[in-house]
């Protein structure tokens, strides 16, 4: 939670010079007075955070490559999730290239594991314990 907290500080810092020094009176006007705003902002904060969260046991629980093709099959949920809940429309097009660059992912990182595999060399979780791009 400390990138979380930093981001917290900045974000109160930016925000307290661009009010001219009028921070309670910004809270009081978008948070306090408008909470339907502040929900929308909320909502999405929290999902970021528990995201984190989760990330960092799946990175402590999944080798290196199984973990770094997980995570980049989030484009594709995120289409599918963008058509069920927004309706959203994407053309045959734009679904080849989300499936391809799933698709070319998976084959890099899964056949560089296959190689690493072969060479008796050990995967990123065994050799340096649970590293995490955050």
């Amino acid at each position: 939670y400390f990138r979380q907290s930093i981001q917290f500080f900045i974000a109160t810092a930016v925000e307290y010079l661009a009010t001219n020094g009028h921070l309670l009176q910004s809270i009081q006007e978008n948070i306090i007075e408008r909470p339907c705003d502040f929900l929308r902002v909320i909502i999405p904060s929290l999902i970021y955070l528990l995201q984190n969260s989760v990330r960092y046991v799946a990175i402590s629980n999944l080798t290196a490559p199984i973990y770094e093709v997980t995570f980049q099959c989030k484009l594709l949920t995120t289409a599918v999730v963008s058509v069920l809940m927004l309706q959203r429309r994407y053309s045959a097009k734009q679904w080849a290239c989300l499936v391809i660059l799933v698709v070319g992912v998976s084959v890099v990182v899964l056949g560089a594991h296959e190689e690493s595999k072969g060479g008796g060399v050990k995967n990123q979780n065994e050799k340096d314990g649970a590293n995490s791009e955050n």
